[in-house]
């Protein structure tokens, strides 16, 4: 992927799933362009490399905000996007999640808060995001779900995901 193919990628998939803001749109297409710029920074390094809120995010997000949630659409862009190794799904019990999402908004700054999606709209990625890993399954792509309801959780997941990683010969 070079420069073009990046950008290439960028519009398809803003296209495909166009968020309804403006604003919104011009977030998601700098982000997308970065992130294919790291990704293909990083293809053919030996060492392990983890994109957290990488393209798996960047789709439920995209799908989030442009209402477009459907099965097709939301196929057809994951296979626009580059396969990982292994994605990693945190999962945790809707009220913990709104409460995180709540301390987050509460310790950033006015300007920060201007650009972040409300609690109550988060959350409503949800679905999606069932969605899209079932996706994901159906494709055969290498998916790790993993619990981060509490420390106990916290503590399992830190080793299965050193296990699985392990297993792949990283």
């Amino acid at each position: 992927m070079n420069k073009a193919d990046e950008l290439r990628l960028t519009v398809k998939l803003v296209r495909t799933l166009t968020p309804k803001n403006p604003i919104w749109l011009i977030r998601f297409s700098r982000y997308i362009l970065a992130l294919s710029v790291a990704w293909q920074y990083s293809v053919g390094d030996r060492e392990i490399v983890i994109f957290d809120q990488g393209f798996i995010q960047a789709v439920c997000s995209l799908s989030l905000f442009s209402g477009v949630a459907d099965t097709a659409s939301l196929a057809t862009v994951l296979d626009l996007i580059p396969t990982s190794d292994l994605a990693i799904s945190v999962d945790a019990a809707e009220p913990l999640l709104s409460k995180r999402l709540k301390d987050r908004l509460f310790h950033q700054s006015y300007m920060e808060r201007l650009f972040e999606a409300d609690p109550k709209t988060n959350l409503q990625s949800i679905p999606i995001i069932h969605r899209v890993k079932s996706l994901l399954l159906g494709k055969e792509r290498s998916t790790l779900s993993i619990d981060m309801s509490d420390e106990r959780s916290l503590q399992e997941a830190v080793f299965r995901v050193e296990r699985e990683i392990a297993e792949m010969g990283g």
